[in-house]
């Protein structure tokens, strides 16, 4: 317990209280729903945050080709499955047509149709409810175009802050057998100019962005398959780099900003060359969470088949691990990652502020109950306004919620129930601003790291946010580059206090807690 108050203590001195030394990034993904958050935390935003717009994707088209698109809501193929990732849409200025309303037709049929969001239709025809529309009626189908405005907000209000242009693309298999990776990387220079390097770069330069960030994730230096040959699914590493060469260059001046997996992962994916990828990029960022891995019930067990693949336990263990980013494990993948790399200020570390809800259900089969759990990804906020007590978890450095059966609402029984399985416990496991300091400060201090990106806006809640972006105070000069190559002084507990017992009246409050140190 002291040493759990000493380590707040000492991020509250960090945050408000020590002399300013670096101007260390934390930098927001905007991606899926980010808006209302980002105008909640906008006011506390410098230009030493960089933001990442994910708007944009890699995805197999009709021909069987990987090409970009931006294009959200819509897929451009049946293999086109992550259409979050594509620009935001607002209604066009001016024209619209007039459409005829089939039998048979709804809102969203339509709105496929025409490849316009069905809000949008609802929106321009002041359609109160979207199941109004009949045969025979008519509706107006408004011309649309990309909604930049938050990016142009962002860009007004800090000048010297980087907007970069993110761009999601993943090692998907395929139903046909075919790799998505493999497929990409097996691209010849002319066909990776046309489909991806030259649209890419039009993109960044006709919506004024400073770089582009390539979240290109799964990715291996080989496949065990026998569905290509040896050539096109060996060696793969190397074509990335080629392609990352290929795409810096047609930049020119623009930053480039690649995501890599952490090496500290069993049969982790090694398709990415961090030596050469420092060399090439103006900074890497190491995407260490997501390190989740979990019992789950087999033909083994003596379960009914509904069960298998169900997750057994939540228990922390040797062999089972239920936490997204865990102290140890970001400790690691960093150290890692810094015998590799030259300059440890091109390095962001990559954090998610996205919590954990697990839900305990009960499964009742021929009399007998069994126990699953399940996983959800509510908002940050939601998860903080849940009436249970916040328990702080040492070892991984994070907090946990547990609420009850008897203390599950009405409301949220009804939410959780499917297919007449009940959920008997609810477990949470979140990030606070005293977690993430913990976690992360000493980790981007000690090591010189350039800073934090974090996942993602829209998943957070203001408390947090502000607790991020007051980790690392700014540099007096205001020099957006002053967080590399930075000594930093590292204080002794005495040291702490002295500093902290020198400040304002208003902080004479933690005394208390002060001496009650003295001891640990």
């Amino acid at each position: 317990m002291k040493k759990y108050i000493f380590l707040i203590i000492i991020s509250f001195i960090f945050t408000y209280c020590l002399p300013v030394y670096s101007a260390t990034m934390v930098n927001p993904f905007f991606a899926i729903s980010s808006d209302l958050e980002y105008q909640e935390i906008k006011e506390n935003l410098n230009d030493n945050n960089h933001m990442y717009f994910q708007w944009g994707r890699l995805a197999r088209n009709n021909e069987g080709i990987i090409q970009f698109t931006d294009k959200m809501y819509f897929g451009i193929s049946p293999y086109d499955n992550r259409t979050e990732y594509g620009f935001p849409t607002k209604i066009a200025e001016g024209e619209h047509f007039e459409y005829i309303v089939q039998p048979g037709d709804s809102l969203f049929s339509i709105s496929r149709k025409f490849e316009v969001p069905h809000f949008l239709i609802a929106e321009y025809n002041e359609l109160g409810d979207s199941n109004l529309i009949s045969a025979g009626s008519s509706l107006k189908i408004p011309k649309t175009e990309p909604d930049l405005r938050n990016k142009d907000d962002y860009k007004k209000g800090f000048p010297n802050g980087k907007a970069l242009f993110s761009i999601y693309f993943d090692a998907e298999q395929y139903k046909d057998n075919k790799n998505a990776a493999i497929e990409f990387l097996n691209m010849d220079y002319h066909s990776w100019d046309k489909y991806i390097i030259q649209p890419i770069v039009n993109t960044v330069d006709k919506y004024k962005f400073d770089g582009v960030v390539l979240d290109f994730e799964a990715f291996r230096d080989s496949f065990n398959t026998n569905y290509y040959s040896v050539s096109k699914r060996t060696g793969l590493k190397e074509k990335y780099n080629n392609f990352i060469r290929k795409l810096k260059d047609a930049l020119g001046d623009k930053l480039l900003v690649v995501i890599v997996h952490p090496t500290n992962v069993g049969g982790y994916f090694d398709g990415y060359d961090i030596a050469e990828i420092e060399k090439i990029s103006d900074y890497i960022i190491l995407m260490a969470y997501d390190y989740r891995y979990l019992q789950k019930y087999t033909s083994k067990d003596n379960v009914p088949a509904q069960l298998h693949g169900k997750v057994k336990t939540i228990e922390s263990s040797y062999n089972n691990q239920p936490y997204v980013q865990p102290l140890w494990k970001v400790e690691e993948a960093v150290e890692e990652l810094l015998k590799i790399v030259k300059n440890p200020d091109n390095i962001i570390l990559g954090i998610s502020i996205v919590g954990m809800e697990w839900v305990k259900y009960k499964k009742s089969v021929g009399g007998k109950d069994y126990f699953y759990y399940e996983l959800y990804r509510p908002e940050l906020t939601s998860i903080e306004m849940v009436n249970s007590k916040e328990e702080y978890l040492d070892k991984p450095a994070i907090y946990r919620k547990i609420v009850s059966s008897n203390n599950i609402s009405v409301e949220k029984r009804k939410e959780l129930i499917k297919n007449g399985d009940v959920p008997v416990e609810i477990e949470y496991h979140f990030e606070t601003p005293e977690s993430l300091y913990i976690k992360y400060y000493n980790i981007v201090k000690n090591h010189n790291l350039s800073g934090l990106t974090v996942w993602r806006l829209g998943k957070g809640s203001s408390r947090v946010w502000n607790g991020l972006l007051d980790m690392f105070p700014n540099d007096e000069n205001g020099n957006e580059n002053s967080g590399k190559n930075l000594q930093h002084k590292e204080l002794t507990k005495e040291e702490a206090i002295a500093v902290i017992l020198k400040v304002n009246k208003k902080f004479t409050i933690l005394r208390f807690f002060l001496e009650s140190l003295t001891t640990i």
